[in-house]
Protein backbone atom coordinates (compact mmCIF):
# COMPACT_ATOMS: atom_id res chain seq x y z
CA UNK A 1 0.00 0.00 0.00
CA UNK A 2 2.88 2.41 0.74
CA UNK A 3 4.36 1.94 -2.74
CA UNK A 4 0.98 2.70 -4.32
CA UNK A 5 0.69 5.93 -2.35
CA UNK A 6 4.24 6.87 -3.27
CA UNK A 7 3.57 6.24 -6.97
CA UNK A 8 0.37 8.28 -6.79
CA UNK A 9 2.21 11.08 -5.00
CA UNK A 10 4.93 11.03 -7.65
CA UNK A 11 2.33 11.29 -10.41
CA UNK A 12 0.67 14.19 -8.62
CA UNK A 13 4.01 15.97 -8.25
CA UNK A 14 4.77 15.44 -11.94
CA UNK A 15 1.35 16.78 -12.91
CA UNK A 16 1.85 19.78 -10.61
CA UNK A 17 5.28 20.51 -12.13
CA UNK A 18 3.77 20.28 -15.61
CA UNK A 19 0.72 22.46 -14.98
CA UNK A 20 2.11 25.14 -12.64
CA UNK A 21 4.01 27.05 -15.35
CA UNK A 22 0.76 27.50 -17.30
CA UNK A 23 -1.18 28.81 -14.30
CA UNK A 24 -0.50 32.54 -14.94
CA UNK A 25 -1.70 32.25 -18.52
CA UNK A 26 -4.82 30.34 -17.53
CA UNK A 27 -5.67 32.86 -14.82
CA UNK A 28 -5.10 35.78 -17.20
CA UNK A 29 -7.26 34.12 -19.86
CA UNK A 30 -10.00 33.65 -17.28
CA UNK A 31 -9.59 37.29 -16.28
CA UNK A 32 -9.99 38.38 -19.90
CA UNK A 33 -13.16 36.28 -20.19
CA UNK A 34 -14.67 37.70 -17.00
CA UNK A 35 -13.61 41.23 -17.96
CA UNK A 36 -15.25 40.80 -21.37
CA UNK A 37 -18.52 39.61 -19.89
CA UNK A 38 -18.70 42.29 -17.18
CA UNK A 39 -17.64 45.13 -19.50
CA UNK A 40 -20.12 44.10 -22.18
CA UNK A 41 -22.96 43.75 -19.68
CA UNK A 42 -22.18 47.17 -18.18
CA UNK A 43 -21.86 48.83 -21.59
CA UNK A 44 -18.24 49.89 -21.18
CA UNK A 45 -16.31 51.52 -24.00
CA UNK A 46 -13.58 50.20 -26.25
CA UNK A 47 -10.89 52.23 -24.44
CA UNK A 48 -11.87 51.18 -20.92
CA UNK A 49 -12.04 47.50 -21.77
CA UNK A 50 -8.81 47.69 -23.77
CA UNK A 51 -7.02 49.09 -20.73
CA UNK A 52 -8.32 46.26 -18.55
CA UNK A 53 -7.09 43.76 -21.13
CA UNK A 54 -3.72 45.46 -21.11
CA UNK A 55 -3.46 44.85 -17.36
CA UNK A 56 -4.03 41.12 -17.88
CA UNK A 57 -1.48 40.97 -20.71
CA UNK A 58 1.17 42.68 -18.59
CA UNK A 59 0.46 40.39 -15.62
CA UNK A 60 0.70 37.34 -17.88
CA UNK A 61 3.99 38.67 -19.26
CA UNK A 62 5.44 39.27 -15.81
CA UNK A 63 4.41 35.99 -14.24
CA UNK A 64 4.09 33.64 -17.21
CA UNK A 65 6.53 34.87 -19.82
CA UNK A 66 6.48 35.92 -23.44
CA UNK A 67 4.48 33.09 -24.97
CA UNK A 68 1.69 33.16 -22.42
CA UNK A 69 1.43 36.92 -22.83
CA UNK A 70 1.29 36.47 -26.60
CA UNK A 71 -1.65 34.08 -26.29
CA UNK A 72 -3.44 36.43 -23.88
CA UNK A 73 -2.75 39.37 -26.19
CA UNK A 74 -4.27 37.62 -29.20
CA UNK A 75 -7.29 36.51 -27.17
CA UNK A 76 -7.78 40.02 -25.76
CA UNK A 77 -7.50 41.63 -29.20
CA UNK A 78 -10.03 39.17 -30.61
CA UNK A 79 -12.49 39.82 -27.76
CA UNK A 80 -12.02 43.57 -28.06
CA UNK A 81 -12.61 43.48 -31.80
CA UNK A 82 -15.62 41.17 -31.64
CA UNK A 83 -17.49 42.70 -28.69
CA UNK A 84 -16.51 46.37 -28.54
CA UNK A 85 -15.41 47.67 -31.97
CA UNK A 86 -18.24 48.68 -34.31
CA UNK A 87 -19.77 46.72 -35.95
CA UNK A 88 -20.06 44.52 -32.86
CA UNK A 89 -20.34 40.73 -33.19
CA UNK A 90 -18.11 40.91 -36.24
CA UNK A 91 -14.39 40.78 -36.86
CA UNK A 92 -14.68 43.43 -39.60
CA UNK A 93 -12.54 46.40 -38.66
CA UNK A 94 -11.55 49.81 -39.94
CA UNK A 95 -7.85 50.58 -40.48
CA UNK A 96 -7.93 53.21 -37.71
CA UNK A 97 -8.65 50.57 -35.08
CA UNK A 98 -5.81 48.20 -35.96
CA UNK A 99 -3.31 50.27 -33.99
CA UNK A 100 -5.48 50.20 -30.88
CA UNK A 101 -6.04 46.47 -31.21
CA UNK A 102 -2.29 45.89 -31.42
CA UNK A 103 -1.47 47.85 -28.25
CA UNK A 104 -1.42 44.83 -25.91
CA UNK A 105 1.04 43.06 -28.20
CA UNK A 106 3.39 46.03 -28.09
CA UNK A 107 3.10 46.24 -24.29
CA UNK A 108 4.13 42.63 -23.72
CA UNK A 109 7.46 42.93 -25.57
CA UNK A 110 9.34 45.10 -23.08
CA UNK A 111 7.68 43.33 -20.17
CA UNK A 112 8.43 39.70 -21.02
CA UNK A 113 10.74 39.80 -24.02
CA UNK A 114 11.40 36.83 -26.28
CA UNK A 115 14.61 36.06 -24.40
CA UNK A 116 12.80 34.38 -21.56
CA UNK A 117 10.95 35.02 -18.40
CA UNK A 118 11.52 38.33 -16.64
CA UNK A 119 9.22 37.83 -13.75
CA UNK A 120 9.02 38.62 -10.09
CA UNK A 121 12.08 36.53 -9.27
CA UNK A 122 14.32 38.78 -11.35
CA UNK A 123 12.67 41.95 -10.07
CA UNK A 124 12.85 40.64 -6.50
CA UNK A 125 16.61 40.10 -6.82
CA UNK A 126 17.03 43.65 -8.10
CA UNK A 127 15.01 45.03 -5.19
CA UNK A 128 17.05 43.00 -2.66
CA UNK A 129 20.27 44.37 -4.16
CA UNK A 130 18.92 47.91 -4.02
CA UNK A 131 17.84 47.44 -0.38
CA UNK A 132 21.25 46.03 0.54
CA UNK A 133 23.02 48.95 -1.16
CA UNK A 134 20.78 51.45 0.60
CA UNK A 135 21.30 49.83 4.01
CA UNK A 136 25.06 49.65 3.51
CA UNK A 137 25.48 53.16 2.21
Amino acid sequence: MGAANLACGGAAQKLKRTLMPTLPGCLALGGVAVCTWVSFRLGQTFAFTGFLYLVFVVLAALYGGFWQATVISVAAAACLNYYFVPPIFSFANSPANWVALGAPAFAEGPTAGPGGRRGPARHGAALRNLAADTAAG
